[in-house]
């Protein structure tokens, strides 16, 4: 017996032996043979964990390249109601690994205390550090360890050699074109044409905590903006509108590299958390928000209140998702364009600000 089954065997305790199971698979890292039937694949990986002892509900989602001219072969053989696929559309490898990790902290959110099985190589450091949170509350396996056993043995189980009865011997060679357009149709958009705060706040939301993150499109506004004026004017708008104070923090997203050190120590101070993220690549930005949002949330002991100060949130249907994924869990979502609020001069009457400095 492996290393690695033992080491998974000896940390299945009863507690997750019945968790729900899921799988994630990128087939870039872990290819498939085209010998393989969609069906006899789902069912074989089902029976490889029925056997090392994971009774609970099972899910597979497969991941693969979003390619619009894919072989029809390799589109039909993934139509199998039990598998999910999500093709990515190109955009580098960290669209690819941000898309992935998503589906896992959603997943995570929907199924606490489970079984967490992730076979790809390509997580980055980031990345990373939130997927070994998981491993606080899951029960997590990676490819490659951190912190974690490894479910190769889950692969290698399920690419054996099959029967000809089980291999598909109709592939076509023909191209086929996915159209990228109306698969992006299928997201429902997030409705972001209201104002700020559109309307009267529900009495069961007046109590939360509330979380801001603020998406700088232009970091060179920063140098000249007053840190103080800009969290006081984001929590005055707050109290007038009815929400709690303090905030539990204001995470600001900027371009890498475009602020001095003493840039960073002056919004820390007023508890503005600086992040850095991918220039030039508006996806990768927006999805790089959209999984501190999803980890925001995946921390939280009850659903709070998300304030999301940014201007390109109509722009990808993907972070749409997120955004109704998040309040179906009752978070309730609040969007603005930040420029009215963060830009305008700093009035020490408006607001007091030592009630929300951060406490060092």
């Amino acid at each position: 017996m492996s290393r690695s089954i033992e080491m998974a065997r000896a940390r299945l305790t009863q507690r997750y032996a019945a968790a729900n199971v899921g799988v994630f698979w990128d087939i870039n890292d872990f290819p498939i043979p085209d010998y393989l039937d969609s069906y006899a694949f789902y069912e074989d990986v089902k029976t490889n964990l029925r056997e090392k002892g994971f009774t609970g509900s099972f899910s597979l989602q497969l991941y693969a390249d979003g390619d619009p001219y894919m072989p029809a072969r390799l589109v039909n053989r993934f139509q199998c109601p039990e598998l999910g696929v999500s093709y990515i559309p190109s955009g580098g490898e960290f669209c690819r690994d941000s898309w992935i990790l998503l589906d896992i902290l959603k997943w995570s959110i929907e199924n606490p205390s489970s079984n967490v099985m992730i076979l790809a190589k390509n997580f980055k450091e980031e990345a990373a550090v939130k997927i070994s949170y998981l491993d606080i509350s899951h029960n997590l396996f990676l490819a490659y360890d951190l912190r974690t056993e490894s479910p190769e043995w889950l692969c290698s189980f399920s690419m054996r050699p099959r029967s000809a009865h089980l291999m598909k011997s109709s592939f076509m060679p023909t191209k086929t074109k996915i159209e990228f357009d109306s698969f992006l149709s299928l997201f429902r958009k997030f409705d972001t044409s209201f104002r700020f705060f559109p309307k009267a706040i529900q009495t069961s939301h007046k109590g939360r905590r509330t979380q801001v993150f603020w998406d700088v499109s232009d970091s060179s506004k920063l140098e000249v903006l007053d840190p103080r004026g800009v969290a006081a004017h984001i929590s005055g708008a707050l109290v007038g509108n009815g929400y709690s104070l303090p905030l539990c923090s204001t995470l600001v997203f900027i371009d890498e590299n475009t602020v001095s050190p003493d840039t960073l120590s002056r919004y820390a101070h007023a508890n503005l958390l600086l992040h850095p993220v991918p220039k030039g690549n508006k996806f990768a930005r927006m999805h790089s928000i959209a999984l501190d949002l999803l980890f925001h949330a995946r921390t939280c002991s009850e659903p709070s209140t998300l304030l999301l100060l940014s201007e390109d949130i109509d722009e990808d249907p993907l972070f749409s998702t997120v955004l109704d994924f998040l309040q179906m869990k009752g978070f309730n979502i609040v969007v603005q364009n930040p420029n009215p609020i963060v830009e305008l001069p700093f009035n020490p009457n408006y607001y007091v600000f030592d009630d929300i400095s951060p406490k060092f």
